[in-house]
């Protein structure tokens, strides 16, 4: 009988085991194929279609066209790679209507390589994601149903994609078009062009649509199209940079802002019939939008030249900064206007236009540190109130070419760099501190690895020296620290000797051990700070020979307790003061003293420790 159980267990084991077994087994799975087209016959397909059709296609498959017309429309439906043997010479022929080639609820395409012509949309993207659109010729996309046009691509519900490397042109509606939530796509190094003698209303080189956002435009070039770059109002965090926007046709924006929150940075503008970068609250029936449908945007760094307008804010455009950028050669430089309040405007270039900057109807803006050289009429106001024309002394206004030639007789104020006179304007606007030298922003601060030693600091006033090792980045040499010029935490400096370069973390890259005065360290910890318990960030900043700044940041272990009287000598009266206040937390002990030496707001037997350790200590005076 025993032996029959036990080989019944053994049976119900090996069962259990084989089932185990049987429900574990992965297949595994084919490895991707390449399926090849080719419209002439000898390959697997001779249409694109049917090849994505075909059940032998599966996800994660690559679809290669040879060269050939291809006189169809496609729908890709599931997650394929499909290549052209050659862009210019692997042709998808539209025959003038719909979609040429559209991605329908799917991620994961990648499609390059092929010419997509004549049809109302090149490339439509629909609830589509993380998929690549990339080195494709994409021309001839004419309107045809209003309903069911988006030009070259068109994304519609569909977010982080790819559209990057191709060539549109000659569309009638825009090149790029996002509509309907496509937000986190990246636009990059795209070149859009159309004919001049086509001039659709709506037509741009890149548009987005309402309720888009957080897509990233870069590095793409337009010309010779009707607009260029636009956001719709409710467009938002989206970053535009480094494009090239040349030669559109009249009356038309390179880049137009309607929605909140976006980056226009590092674009060149030129040769606009209009207006190289606007900013705008206007609603689709020539009214004012949604309020503050246009705010918060930075504009900074581009260059605009040659242009009716360089910089407009228009149409209740609020709270936006425009820094940095270079306008010239144009009519107007920066056109504020129409309730477009609350602005900032600073560190801008500004020369040989008709007009410096025009304020109208626009109130409590700020215009500092801007360089004014050689407009025509620098600056006009009208019914423009609260302008600020200065960021106070020392910080100063801003550069006037025309300035000697107003105040011959004006000097320098207090070596400042200011001249002492202000700089009319009208009676209600002047710069009271202007410029004597164009504004020039000071060079980035390099951020440096620094390491003080030792790691846990006890404040009695004992040993002579902190010692930090200053490493910089690997393009710049330690050797061009102008030690003179370093300071710990704004306050002690280093000392010039002594000093050493030595590889002292052993990762490679020189550093440079200075030494600051430890009795100086532990005063400024306990006086400036108020820290004698826990850990404290010290921040070591300084110049090379050439003027560069740097700063580097350590944190230390910071040890002195016992001091309840806070008189910076630890004695027994500091003992009494424990004794009296034992056993009560934060907010139970007066507040002229503190008996709680580690910090954790309560008063216990820690403390006395602390206490007994740190007996007979005294803090350097206050520095």
């Amino acid at each position: 009988m025993e032996k029959k159980t036990v080989s019944r267990i053994m049976l119900a084991m090996l069962l259990v085991g084989m089932l185990t077994l049987a429900f574990n087994i992965q297949y595994a799975e084919a490895d991707p194929t390449t399926w090849y087209v080719d419209d002439d016959g000898g390959a697997d397909f001779s249409s694109i279609q049917e090849a994505i059709n075909s059940p032998l296609v599966v996800d994660g498959d690559t679809i290669y066209v040879y060269n050939g017309t291809y006189y169809e429309h496609i729908y890709i439906y599931k997650s394929l790679t499909l290549i052209g043997e050659n862009k210019y010479a692997t042709i998808i022929d539209g025959s003038g209507y719909g979609s040429t080639v559209r991605i329908s609820y799917e991620q994961g395409v990648k499609f390059t390589k092929f010419t997509i012509r004549n049809a109302e949309t090149g490339i439509d993207l629909y609830h589509s994601s993380n998929n690549t659109i990339v080195s494709n010729v994409i021309t001839n996309s004419t309107l045809g149903d209003p309903y069911n046009s988006g030009g070259g691509v068109y994304l519609e519900y569909s977010s982080n994609n790819t559209v990057a490397d191709n060539t549109i042109s000659n569309t009638t509606e825009a090149g790029i078009l996002l509509q309907q939530y496509s937000h986190h796509n990246t636009i990059v190094g795209n070149v859009i062009s159309r004919n001049t003698d086509i001039e659709i209303e709506d037509s741009s080189g890149i548009f987005f649509d309402e309720n888009t956002y957080n897509n990233t435009v870069i590095n793409n070039i337009i010309s010779k199209s009707h607009r260029g770059i636009y956001t719709a109002q409710l467009s938002y965090n989206n970053t535009i940079i480094g494009n090239t926007i040349s030669n559109l046709t009249i009356y038309e924006c390179g880049i137009n802002i309607w929605g909140p929150d976006n980056k226009i940075i590092g674009n060149t503008i030129s040769n606009m019939g209009y207006v190289g970068i606007q900013l705008n609250s206007i609603s689709s029936d020539g009214g004012y939008g949604v309020p503050n449908a246009c705010a918060n945007n930075v504009v900074s760094g581009n260059t605009v030249s040659n242009s009716t307008f360089g910089i407009n804010l228009i149409l209740a455009a609020f709270s936006n900064t425009i820094a940095g950028n270079n306008v010239s050669n144009s009519g107007l430089s920066i056109f504020i206007s129409d309730h477009s309040d609350n602005n900032t405007i600073l560190e801008n270039y500004v020369s040989n236009n008709d007009y410096g900057i025009l304020l109208f109807s626009s109130n409590n803006t700020k215009v500092y540190h801007n360089n004014f050289i050689n407009n025509a009429d620098q600056v006009l106001i009208s019914q423009s109130f609260n302008t600020t024309w200065d960021d106070s002394y020392p910080s100063g206004g801003n550069y006037w070419s025309n300035y000697i030639t107003r105040y011959p007789d004006a000097q320098e104020l207090d070596d400042s760099g200011i001249w002492d006179t202000p700089y009319f304007i009208d009676e209600d606007n002047q710069d009271n501190y202007p410029l004597m030298e164009p504004w020039t922003p000071a060079p980035p601060t390099l951020v440096a690895a620094a390491d003080i030693a030792p790691n846990t600091l006890n404040l009695k006033s004992k040993g002579k020296w902190i010692t930090a090792y200053i490493e910089l980045p690997e393009s710049y040499d330690v050797s061009d620290i102008d030690v003179s010029t370093v300071v710990l935490n704004g306050e002690v400096p280093a000392e010039l000797h002594p000093t050493e370069i030595g590889d002292y973390d052993g990762d490679g890259i020189p550093d440079l051990m200075v030494k600051f005065d430890r009795a100086a360290l532990t005063s400024h910890i306990y006086h400036t700070l108020g820290i004698r318990h826990g850990h404290v960030t010290l921040t070591i900043t300084g110049q090379l020979t050439d003027g560069t700044m740097f700063e580097g940041s350590d944190s230390i272990k910071v040890m002195f307790g016992g001091d309840a009287d806070l008189s910076g000598l630890i004695d027994l009266a500091d003992f009494q003061i424990w004794v009296n206040n034992y056993g009560k937390y934060s907010g139970e002990w007066p507040s002229d003293v503190n008996p709680d030496f580690d910090s954790n707001d309560f008063v216990e037997l820690t403390d006395f420790q602390i206490w007994v350790a740190n007996y007979g200590a005294t803090i350097p005076p206050p520095p």
